[in-house]
């Protein structure tokens, strides 16, 4: 509908372009309100948009309604035109006399000009109005105003309209300018200059007049509207001498920019060119679906100031203007057109679109640029509002002192009332909770060893209050007006049992939605395990994050080891649960960030003023030397030394304590005491005892090649184990060393060829790479640096490539990082080489013959199918080094007709002379290509059956032909060749039925069979 418009109102402003050139006014047909109808005539004075002191001309021959009528008064309605800046009027009649020069009033869009008495017109008489001094309205596009004649007692006795129209941008606010804009400009040059519009070209930064396009003709002021709906580029204007002209100097023609003719090479101005570009416009309502709430619409464009109209089947104007885009930016209602319309004022807005007072339904919007062809649509649906709900999740049991977790799903709202305990449990709480980021859910995480509790004093003067007990999983969900009636509970933290939860709504409490519960358990302390990791991987471990270790596990980059070699990273598991509740209230009351070895260090050292005599976690050296105390491992010392972080996981009821080895500091302590929980004071001191990390005498000494007995105890006064439990594990310190394989020369003894490995054991733990370094020594010098992983067992291969090297080489082996005690000698032999000689033949018994095999390391024949990558049927015992002839290989099933195969050489690559590829024992290569031969194998036909066969079918044949001859009442002679008789028959006997054609054909089908098989 709109689009229709737009071409019409395209047309029309082509037609007075057109028509202003040649005439200079435009004639067009206006409705009078009496009988008749008025021509007008009129010249536009200033099509400029907001222009100010504007002359509006317009005239009519008049039809009064009768011929007595007489016009006292003339009426002009303005409509959108501001009336107070009116300056003078003039009404001039048939002979062009100006009959009055008096205003009698103004009021609203509306000026009354009252004609002196004796001034009057007559029927078909030439009236002309001009109105100096009016400001043009502020919106492009065009408008209407009305003349009205009226007699001595007000009445109308004829009137007319005149149309003006307002450019959507003047010229001189470029230079960009969109497709579909009317753009206005005037001319100052010397009267009745012709002008022309042309296309510009670009080439290599500067700019050329290109092709004409179309003439600019200006009316009787001066004035030029200019349509781009068919435009798309650069621009400029000429004179018809080819002088171009800046029309961009207050939207102003007249400076000549001199001989700028067209289809010249001369350059233009950038100053004199404007350009216009086709604008974009996508619309899109961020929810397909709302439920009576406020969206946002997103428009994006390649432009940013606009102004779009919007219509949507189904909404009025009023509900548009009032309800759905009531906060948009100069909103207004097109009360003569569909739809409202307001102004974007960036290339990617969000106008809020409020539904809440919307009719249910289906909507399509349909969004225009005002001033250009730019449009879009998109669809919405409003649904009814479903009534609120909530769901109590599936809440997992957990320990006593631990971290309950509650999801809340929430149906159609985002809070709820949460309900916690009952009498019977001495324990009631209340909560309101809110679903902050509205994704339907809010998990409520519980600590149960501070729930209850009187307020705990922390560092810094921090304080647990009820509601620090409870919080969110997601930090945009939120829990307020925490309740905690807690008066009965004597001995906190909250004693294992069920406790009821009861969701509901914020606004109605007594509208329940769902029930629940959560199970508090007694404690479950089942192991204490050691770990250890590469030493890189100690920052790879992120205390907030246990899947971090899982990871580790995954890669196995974390193994279970009673052994931790110098620099690796020791990982404590301590499997239990009821811990993890007091490490985060420490972690909060120390303000430590999820920086849990901090709250982990405070609880053990005493610093803590909870859980401090709930459990202990101790390790302390197994065998002393004489006369001294015992190392124990001090974690204050360690935390500080950047070599500790805890991570708790209480998903998988563990608590992991990460240990740098090479940061852990111990010190001789006295017996441990466990009425104070903890060892003061160091005795027996020797100061040649105590080196720090960085080597300077001290308190304290690394874990040196010693076993540690790790402790993690449990107290039974820490009101959560009735009895005290304590869990042990030893791990042994070991330093860093690698033992290469070798032969019984002590030699690694590697051959001039690809795909060698170097292999040995380690002490290091499981994922660590080491980087191996063979460096050849004499006139044959090398250097090859392979690196190989380190396995569960800890042992290592590495695989280097020594076909360029030369034999006999001699070379020494290292692993970076270790002490050069454990390097090791190795010698380069000859490369390795094979043969395989494998001639065409026939199958003999399932087996096929190899006739010669050539190795120098030993190994196999495997028979591959149809070529070197198929299928492995069939494999040779273990060959020693050297030639064997005569191979018999058995193939795995017979051959069910002729084929080739191929026979490869595999080299025995780990020594155990059992076939093992693809895992083990590659094939021998020569060049980069493996070792083979193929020969064609045939199948031998079964002849004894065949034989059979035949025989026996002839010999029924034979019988039951000379049966059936013997018993013909009139034979007949029939020759074969050479002229031998060979059957007798006769026409109405019993000879070769049709029973026994039948079974000559069945035997011969039968022998036809087995000749296929």
């Amino acid at each position: 509908m709109t689009g229709t418009r737009k071409k019409i109102r395209s047309l029309f402003l082509t037609a007075l372009m057109v028509t202003s050139v040649f005439a200079g006014t435009v004639a067009l047909s206006g409705g009078a309100a009496a009988a008749n109808s008025a021509t007008v005539d009129y010249s536009l004075t200033d099509y400029n948009a907001s222009a100010d002191d504007v002359t509006y001309t317009t005239e009519a021959n008049i039809e009064l309604d009768s011929s007595s009528a007489t016009v006292e008064t003339v009426v002009v309605d303005l409509e959108d035109a501001e009336v107070d800046g009116v300056d003078s009027v003039t009404v001039n009649d048939n002979s062009g006399t100006n009959v009055t020069d008096e205003v009698a009033s103004a009021a609203g869009s509306e000026i009354e000009i009252a004609l002196p008495d004796g001034n009057s017109f007559s029927d078909t008489d030439n009236v002309e109005v001009i109105l100096e001094g009016i400001n043009n309205s502020v919106d492009a596009g065009q408008y209407d105003f009305e003349v009205i004649l009226q007699d001595d007692e007000g009445s109308e006795v004829d009137s007319w309209t005149s149309r003006y129209t307002i450019a959507d941008r003047n010229l001189d606010d470029g230079p960009r300018y969109y497709q579909g804009e009317t753009l206005y400009t005037s001319n100052n040059a010397t009267n009745n200059t012709q002008f022309e519009l042309y296309s510009v070209d670009r080439d290599s930064g500067d700019y050329y007049l290109g092709d004409f396009v179309e003439p600019v003709g200006f009316d009787n002021g001066d004035n030029e509207l200019i349509d781009t709906s068919n435009l798309e580029g650069d621009y400029v204007i000429v004179d018809t001498d080819g002088n171009v002209y800046d029309i961009k100097k207050n939207g102003v023609i007249g400076d000549n920019h001199n001989g700028d003719v067209p289809n010249t090479s001369n350059s233009v101005l950038t100053e004199s060119i404007f350009s216009v570009s086709v604008q974009s416009l996508t619309a899109s309502f961020e929810d397909d679906e709302v439920e009576s709430e406020t969206t946002d619409l997103d428009l994006n464009s390649n432009r940013q100031d606009y102004t779009v109209q919007v219509e949507a089947d189904g909404l009025n104007d009023e509900t548009l203007e009032e309800d759905v885009f009531a906060n948009a930016e100069n909103l207004e209602n097109l009360e003569d057109k569909d739809g409202v319309r307001f102004d974007v004022n960036s290339d990617s807005a969000s106008i809020p679109a409020d539904f809440s007072d919307v009719d249910t339904g289906d909507y399509t919007f349909d969004f225009e640029v005002t001033d250009t062809d730019a449009e879009a649509s998109d669809s919405i649906s409003n649904i009814e509002e479903a009534d609120e709900d909530a769901t109590v999740g599936n809440v997992q049991p957990v320990g006593q002192g631990d971290i309950a977790v509650v999801p809340i799903e929430l149906d159609n709202t985002d809070e709820a009332q949460v309900f916690m305990g009952y009498d019977d449990n001495g324990f009631n709480m209340t909560m309101d909770v809110t679903d902050g980021d509205e994704d339907g859910e809010v998990v409520l995480e519980m600590n149960t060893y501070t729930l209850g509790r009187d307020l705990v004093g922390g560092n810094n003067g921090v304080n647990l209050t009820a509601a620090d007990s409870i919080g969110t999983a997601d930090d945009s969900d939120s829990v307020e007006d925490v309740i905690v009636d807690s008066g009965e509970i004597s001995d906190p933290p909250l004693a294992a049992a069920a406790y009821e939860l009861n969701v509901s709504s914020v606004d109605d409490k007594t509208n329940e939605f769902d029930v629940g519960s959560v199970q508090i358990t007694e404690p479950q302390i089942t192991g204490l395990n050691s770990w250890a990791a590469p030493e890189d991987d100690f920052d790879e471990i992120e205390q907030d994050d246990p899947s971090s270790v899982a990871e580790l596990v995954e890669d196995e980059h974390l193994t279970e080891q009673d052994e931790v070699a110098e620099d690796d990273t020791l990982v404590w598991q301590i499997e239990s649960t009821s811990v993890y509740g007091a490490l985060e209230a420490q972690n909060k009351l120390g303000g430590h960030s999820d920086n849990y070895e901090e709250a982990f260090v405070e609880m053990l050292n005493g610093t803590s003023s909870i859980a401090s005599d709930d459990f202990e976690f101790r390790m302390t050296q197994e065998d002393a030397s004489a006369n001294y105390n015992a190392y124990e491992v001090d974690f204050t010392a360690t935390e500080e030394n950047n070599g500790l972080a805890v991570v708790p996981d209480q998903a998988n009821s563990s608590l992991y304590v990460v240990m740098d080895e090479n940061a852990i500091q111990t010190q001789r302590v006295e017996e441990f005491n466990e009425d104070t929980k903890g060892s003061v004071g160091s005795t027996n001191s020797n100061p040649s005892d105590f080196v720090n990390a960085d080597g300077d005498l001290g308190n304290y000494r690394n874990t040196a090649d010693d076993t540690y007995v790790g402790n993690f105890t449990f107290y039974d006064d820490a009101d959560i184990v009735e009895d005290k439990q304590s869990l042990t594990d030893n791990v042994q310190f070991t330093d860093r060393e690698v033992h290469f394989d070798t032969d019984e020369d002590d030699l690694i003894q590697l051959s001039a060829a690809a795909d060698q490995s170097v292999t040995g054991t380690t002490t290091v733990a499981p994922g660590t790479e080491l980087d191996i370094r063979l460096k050849g020594s004499g006139t044959s010098s090398f250097l090859e640096d392979p690196t190989a992983d380190v396995q569960s067992d800890k042992s290592f291969e590495a695989v280097v490539d020594l076909s360029e090297r030369p034999s006999n080489t001699t070379f020494e082996a290292s692993a970076r990082g270790f002490d050069d005690d454990y390097d090791q000698e190795g010698r380069i032999g000859d490369a390795v080489t094979a043969g395989v000689d494998f001639n065409d033949q026939t199958l003999d018994n399932g087996a096929v013959t190899v006739d010669s095999v050539t190795m120098s390391e030993g190994g196999f024949i495997a028979i591959h199918q149809g070529d070197a990558s198929g299928e492995v049927i069939g494999t040779s015992e273990y060959l020693g080094a050297g030639e064997t002839e005569d191979v018999t290989i058995t193939l795995d099933s017979d051959l069910a007709s002729d084929q080739t195969l191929v026979a490869m050489a595999h080299m025995d690559t780990n020594g155990n002379q059992e076939f093992e590829f693809p895992d083990a024992d590659g094939a021998y290569e020569l060049n980069g290509s493996a070792v083979v031969d193929s020969a064609t194998v045939s199948v031998q036909e079964d002849t004894t059956t065949e034989q059979t066969t035949e025989q026996t079918t002839e010999q029924t044949t034979e019988q039951t032909t000379e049966q059936t001859t013997e018993q013909t009442d009139e034979p007949t002679e029939t020759a074969t060749e050479g002229g031998e008789e060979t059957t007798d028959s006769s026409g109405d006997g019993a000879g070769f039925t049709a029973g026994l054609a039948l079974i000559a054909l069945l035997g011969a089908a039968l022998l036809a069979t087995r000749r296929r098989d």
